[in-house]
């Protein structure tokens, strides 16, 4: 008797077959010398519990696809919102939509079951799902007024809405909580990369920002490093400096006195606080107080006074004698790892760039070279077969520079490039009409 297939079964195995696929599809867009440039030295140096730091550009990667999936759905749909995906086309998309999200959840619970340190996610959420969300659902234009002939601001309502999400994450989370975690990734993840992208269209400019960044950085850099890797010489930076620090970063000592909980004085000897501390936790003892909150609350209070000041002496009174630096200590060192993200961030977005940039370069040349006529009259060469060969002369050698060539540019061939490339052409000799 021949066995019929059970239809269920064939089902989940072609979901599973699916899914495999799309994973397939996957790893094969990872951008895997990424991958590799933030995980590999870690794993050289043995130093696997490192590896948890790195989390969030996981999370921040699968974020970004996930958002990639959206952005299909807002830019098929037209301006009276009518969908522009065909029945097939819109299972396909919430098809990939749910795989994307679904790896997200995934690696969500895997931080919770490996007990990763997962504070700074909410950092990553904002800046790789949040503001890019917001940006593509407002995609219409935001024309600022004139002036001197050039609009002051020619952007989307989205980058605008984004601009302000920003600006207003600043300030409440430093009114609020100072210069802190959320603070950090409001600055280094949002704040930052955003001024980056105005300057990104000259390396000048860009350098100097990077530059003047990386000044501003050194003080909270150098309290971070000190306190983390160097406990020791970390006790000798002067209080004034902390202080300033702590103004800047809107932050207030916050190491609480034990001795006024107890109602001791700091010479008190360890018998009379151990006395002192066993009465006062008899008297708002659980089984006397019952359920009161307010009483509860100060015994556990007093229990913990009680061990800061006996079973952990010396540690406190080293909290106590500089409780500038325990409290902008960890918030410099916060400031230290946001920084390292950002960098890393920079030091990959500025690869992609250049390589970006060398694609340019040789569409360029592929342009010239193949007879599609450029405009010769600026570049001071002569607009007939003359001028024509000794462009194609310069660009058919593949030593010789041309413009480097922004992509972020929405227009090409603008004077700055021109100019470039006049300078180039002079720079091997050859003679060029005035510039008109």
């Amino acid at each position: 008797q021949i066995m019929q297939p059970n239809r269920e079964a064939i089902m989940v195995q072609k979901y599973l077959q699916y899914y495999f696929y799309r994973l397939q599809q996957w790893a094969a867009g990872v951008n895997w010398y990424r991958m590799a440039f933030i995980f590999l030295p870690a794993i050289i140096r043995g130093e696997l519990s490192a590896i948890t730091l790195y989390l969030p550009f996981i999370f921040g990667y699968l974020l970004n696809r996930s958002v990639t999936q959206w952005r299909k759905i807002f830019e098929s749909s037209n301006v009276n919102m009518k969908m522009g995906m065909s029945f097939r086309e819109l299972k396909e998309w919430l098809t990939s939509t749910v795989f994307e999200m679904m790896l997200v959840l995934i690696f969500l619970f895997f931080c919770n079951y490996m007990k990763a340190d997962i504070k700074y996610l909410v950092n990553f959420f904002l800046s790789s799902f949040v503001c890019p969300m917001i940006t593509i659902a407002f995609p219409q234009p935001n024309i600022g007024p004139t002036w001197k002939g050039r609009p002051l601001w020619n952007e989307t309502w989205g980058e605008t809405l984004v601009h302000a999400f920003i600006a207003a994450g600043l300030v409440t989370t430093w009114l609020y909580q100072g210069m802190d975690q959320l603070f950090l990734g409001f600055l280094f993840l949002l704040a930052i990369p955003m001024l980056q992208e105005r300057f990104m269209t000259s390396f000048r400019k860009m350098g100097i920002f990077v530059s003047a960044v990386m000044l501003l950085s050194l003080p909270w850099l150098a309290i971070g490093v000190a306190y983390r890797f160097f406990p020791v010489y970390s006790e000798q930076i002067p209080k004034s400096f902390l202080q300033g620090l702590l103004v800047l970063a809107n932050a207030t000592p916050n190491i609480p006195d034990f001795f006024a909980v107890l109602g001791v004085s700091p010479d008190t000897d360890l018998k009379t606080i151990k006395r002192i501390s066993r009465t006062k936790s008899l008297a708002l003892h659980p089984d006397k107080v019952g359920d009161d909150p307010v009483k509860l609350a100060e015994y556990y209070r007093i229990h913990k006074a009680a061990d800061a000041l006996t079973k952990n002496r010396a540690q406190y009174d080293q909290l106590i004698e500089n409780q500038e630096l325990h409290t902008i200590g960890p918030r410099c060192a916060a400031f230290m790892v946001m920084w390292h993200f950002w960098v890393i961030h920079l030091m990959l977005d500025s690869l992609q760039l250049l390589q970006a940039m060398e694609s340019i370069k040789s569409d360029l040349r592929n342009v010239i070279l193949t007879d599609r006529k450029p405009d010769m009259h600026a570049l001071g060469l002569s607009n007939d077969a003359r001028g024509r060969d000794v462009l194609r002369a310069y660009c058919g050698n593949e030593n010789n520079e041309l413009p480097n060539i922004i992509p972020v540019r929405r227009v090409l061939g603008t004077a700055e490039d021109i100019l470039s490339m006049r300078g180039l052409l002079e720079g091997v000799g050859v003679r060029l009409f005035p510039l008109p």
